[in-house]
Formats: C-alpha cells, structure tokens, sequence
C-alpha cells in the first residue's frame, strides 16, 4: 500500500507540476487537471467489478493502467475473493514506477521552456515541441 501510494503521489504530482507549468493561470491549470483527476476516480465507478470479480480482464487492466493503477489494484487487493498473483502486483508497480519517471522527466522539461512562455497558452503541438527540446 505504501510503494503505490508514493508511486501514485509521484505519477499525479509530477503531472500536475507539468499542467501548472503550460497554464498561465488558475483558470487554465483547473481545465487540464480536471480530465487527470477524473482517471483517478474510474476505479470507484467500477467498483463492483474490482470487489466482486477482481481477476475479471477489466479489473486487471485498470490495474495495470498507470493513471488507474494505485486505487484499482488496492480494491483488488481488498476484496473478500482476492487471488492477486504476485506477478501482477509487480507489473502494475513496474509500470506505475516507469511511467511517473517518464512524466516527472516530460514535466521537467515543460516546466524548463514553459518559464520563459509565460503568459501564452500553449496548444497540444507546442506542448509536444517542449517535451522534445527540453
């Protein structure tokens, strides 16, 4: 619980830190951040399926998804039924762990040209031209 908890806080602080970053103000940053903040509410809605059939193909993939993966697998985990094997457990934090390195190195790099862009909203390809220059 503790190692996707900080993986999770990383994942989700290294990607906010990218959103404040490309906005120039609150306004902006609430509009991008709220599409990432609704990723971690999924494993909630689907809450029936990761109790009731956690080896179900659906709850396997939402634990292994990256955004998905920190509440899905410990609801897994949670349930009276649970067999988790431990090969999954491992993936799912080896995928989480890889992907929150590869956010954190994008956000640093969008929050490097990002700085000196201040007060201009960037669009997705100029997002995508920091990622690559930074």
């Amino acid at each position: 619980m503790i190692g996707y908890f900080i993986l999770g806080y990383l994942f989700y602080g290294s990607l906010m830190t990218g959103i404040g970053a490309m906005a120039s103000n609150m306004r902006e940053a609430a509009q991008f951040s709220v599409w990432f903040s609704i990723l971690t509410f999924i494993p909630f809605y689907m809450l029936p399926v990761l109790i009731g059939r956690p080896s179900a193909p659906l709850a396997v993939g939402l634990s292994m998804f990256p955004p998905t993966a920190p509440v899905s697998m410990l609801l897994r985990l949670a349930s009276p039924d649970a067999a988790v094997p431990l090969w999954q457990i491992a993936l799912s934090m080896a995928i989480l762990a890889g992907a929150a390195v590869l956010v954190l190195m994008a956000s640093a790099r969008v929050f490097r040209v990002g700085m000196l862009m201040y007060g201009k909203t960037p669009n997705l390809p100029e997002i995508v031209r920091w990622v690559r220059q930074g």
